[in-house]
């Protein structure tokens, strides 16, 4: 037992003694590299000035935190890791018992003044968006600087195709004040790391490109490694609380057509149909950003159904004024009336609605009505009248009495108010036909206002949402933008 104890406590003064050996040496690694070889972190870490920083740019994207459409900003979260060589920052290994490889905090070195070209965070400047981070120092004089960054950023939106668009938003990452002759920024590899993203409920990520660009600028030229975010819109949110009640409501639209006209309700129907979509409409505009140079999907779906719907309540409109269009007595035309029983009837499956009610009025038409629309018995009851003073009245003697007579005269005006009564009853049964001859036109020239309703319907939607233009290149969009 006592010989184990002791064995213990030898291990453990081992293990302090290289300890204390490592961090003796550390310190005094750290006190030849910045105390004795008075070393300045303000200063380009070359020992000739002609030559040239080459600082290669990682990326890794963490996470998608939003996009504003209205602002038209992406706020992102990345972890970087930036390389570059600084010749001031070398030693021999074997002069620190093998010690290669030396940790510090940033801020006691130079490290480039790799800027986001496109930031638009107000909280910090664009200067001041990596984390004071360690960095760790090859004996070779490599740095490999890890550090994360919440980045916000400028991102033209290009919402033709909202909610099922795409979008390509750059991060511009290069020196501010070395041109390329100086700091020469490059990409490490082609693609940034996504293994570590967190999914985003709104934006799915595609892939994140790494470019280097060379632009010239006022100072010179100065290069550039930007970073190229593609996403696309998960659209589900957007179906089921726009698309969908959008839909819903053209369908109740189609009411408008079936709906009696004597419910009095057409208009109604069409007008709160109506009010319903135009406040969807606004619902989408206050969610994407104002621009004429495109129109999004969404918005043309809307707009175009808002054209349907005043349509379809101006339609209700001229529907009620045919339907009630026969209390004024005129019969319809001819033309139309062949027109519309003849050949739209049958194709609208209303045919049989309609013959009974044309046999019924050509034979109320063969018994007695002219060619101008009135009953043949009503001139002559009038001539009748006029010339009752002239007809003979024979009384029981055989001789013929004068026209004055008392009882005669109640005998022709009792005959003359049954006439009249008889072309009241026939004077009605017109009016009624006629009334209904224009209820009936009013319902032909409803379905076929139906038809064409939903044809123009399906049209459009399929026309927006099937027939677009082909997809742009996005990274040609931007290059046209200066990205």
């Amino acid at each position: 037992m006592e010989y184990r104890k002791k064995n213990w406590m030898f291990t453990l003064a081992v293990i302090c003694f290289f300890i204390k050996v490592a961090a003796s040496n550390q310190v005094a690694l750290t006190r030849a590299l910045f105390d004795e070889n008075s070393y300045d972190p303000k200063v380009r870490p070359v020992k000739n000035l002609n030559t040239t920083t080459t600082v290669s740019i990682g990326m890794t994207m963490n996470q998608i935190r939003e996009l504003v459409e209205i602002t038209q900003t992406l706020t992102c979260a990345i972890w970087a890791v930036l390389r570059w060589k600084d010749e001031f920052l070398t030693w021999d290994p074997a002069d620190y018992d093998g010690l290669d490889l030396l940790i510090v905090p940033s801020d006691t070195i130079w490290t480039p003044d790799i800027t986001l070209y496109n930031s638009v965070d107000e909280e910090r400047g664009f200067t001041e968006i990596w984390s004071n981070t360690n960095v760790r120092i090859s004996h070779t004089g490599d740095i490999h600087w890890m550090t994360v960054a919440q980045t916000q950023t400028t991102c033209r939106l290009y919402i033709r195709d909202y909610p099922f668009d795409e979008q390509l938003c750059p991060m511009k990452f290069g020196s501010w004040v070395f041109n390329v002759d100086e700091v020469d920024v490059i990409p490490v590899t082609d693609e940034a790391y996504t293994d570590k993203f967190i999914d985003n409920e709104e934006w799915e990520l595609i892939d994140v490109k790494l470019i280097r660009h060379s632009l010239e600028y006022d100072g010179g030229t100065f290069s550039d490694v930007t970073a190229y975010v593609r996403m696309s819109r998960k659209p589900n949110f957007y179906m089921f609380t726009l698309l969908f009640p959008c839909i819903l409501l053209m369908v109740i639209s189609v009411a408008v057509f079936w709906l009696p006209a004597e419910s009095g309700e057409k208009v109604s129907l069409g007008v709160t149909v109506l009010l319903a979509l135009t406040v969807y409409q606004l619902i989408i505009t206050d969610n994407i950003p104002s621009t004429a140079e495109y129109v999004p999907l969404l918005a043309q779906f809307f707009g175009a159904s808002v054209v349907l719907l005043g349509f379809s309540v101006m339609s209700a409109v001229c529907i009620l004024n045919l339907h009630f269009y026969g209390c004024f007595g005129a019969r319809v035309p001819k033309p139309i009336r062949k027109f519309l029983f003849g050949y739209c009837a049958p194709i609208l499956c209303l045919k049989p609605h309609i013959r009974d009610f044309l046999e019924q009025i050509e034979e109320m038409e063969s018994k007695g009505t002219g060619a101008d629309g009135k009953t043949s018995h009503m001139p002559y009851h009038y001539t009748r009248r006029e010339h009752m003073q002239d007809v003979p009245i024979v009384n029981g003697n055989g001789k013929t009495a004068p026209m004055g007579d008392t009882l005669n005269k109640s005998l022709e005006e009792l005959r003359m108010t049954r006439l009249d009564a008889k072309a009241s009853r026939q004077e009605e049964e017109r009016n009624a036909m006629y009334v209904q001859e224009w209820q009936l036109v009013a319902c032909v020239v409803d379905r076929i206002l139906f038809v064409f309703f939903v044809i123009a319907t399906i049209l459009i939607g399929v026309f927006i949402f099937e027939l677009r233009p082909e997809k742009v290149d996005l990274y040609e969009r931007l290059r046209k933008k200066g990205y």
